[in-house]
């Protein structure tokens, strides 16, 4: 359970991060 937890955390984390990476660059770019 506790990994789990951690890969689910992780991955939610991750992904946030990709989306506001995201976000900037195509604020920057545009």
């Amino acid at each position: 359970m506790l990994i789990d937890y951690r890969i689910t955390i992780s991955a939610f984390a991750y992904q946030c991060i990709l989306s506001c990476r995201f976000r900037s660059n195509a604020r920057v770019y545009t």
